[in-house]
């Protein structure tokens, strides 16, 4: 009781890109977005900044058609959850 959930995160693995990003929740969408959705690209620039194999220029912030029932836009728009990601690595 009282606490908040302040980021959600889902961790995949996949085989088809190089390193590690991150697909991330923003009503302006897109990588481009602008600094409006700030808040949500700080982790990931963070985690750019102190890990060699995480490309901050590959991460999304676009939801896309298909991906409403994914855990991260769940979380997002359901729960309320503004720091909410689905955290990509390579398997390769």
């Amino acid at each position: 009781e009282g606490r908040n959930i302040l980021m959600y995160t889902d961790f995949h693995g996949h085989s088809r890109r190089k390193n590690i990003f991150i697909y991330g929740c923003s009503s302006k969408g897109g990588k481009t977005a602008p600094s409006g959705n700030l808040l949500e690209r700080i982790f990931p620039k963070l985690l750019s900044e102190v890990a060699p194999f995480f490309d901050y220029d590959t991460c999304s912030w676009k939801v896309q058609k298909g991906h409403h029932s994914t855990g991260r836009v769940v979380a997002w728009r359901q729960v309320g959850i503004r720091l909410s990601y689905t955290l990509e690595a390579s398997l390769c």
